[in-house]
């Protein structure tokens, strides 16, 4: 089951999870980009999602595009560099101010430095 949040919703349950987890963003696995919903409700797309482990690609086995498509929860394990992330793909579906969906992806991702 696809979660769905307003934007207010979706910004204090990514401030709860950042308690948790190392890093806790938005991705349009389409785009293949991290983004924000800004204050003006716009998306602001950001660097590409594959950058938090230094790629310069989209992963081959993309979990969060995998999840999307699925509307399952997926979780999978990268090593990078002698590090370890630990990533939870979560589909959700964003309820907009304009009355619109958009439907994305929450990563939630652990960082072990070192543990590979």
């Amino acid at each position: 089951m696809t979660l769905q949040f307003t934007e207010r919703e979706v910004k204090a349950e990514m401030a709860r999870l950042s308690k948790e987890y190392d890093i806790v963003r938005l991705v349009d696995p389409e785009e293949c980009h991290a983004f924000s919903v800004g204050a003006d409700h716009s998306c602001k797309y950001g660097e590409g999602c594959y950058s938090v482990w230094r790629s310069t690609n989209r992963c081959r086995n993309c979990t969060s595009l995998r999840a999307f498509k699925t509307g399952m929860e997926l979780h999978k394990t990268e090593i990078k560099d002698g590090d370890l992330y630990f990533i939870t793909s979560r589909p959700i579906e964003l309820l907009l101010a304009d009355g619109t969906t958009f439907s994305c992806v929450m990563e939630l991702i652990r960082i072990e430095r070192g543990r590979a």
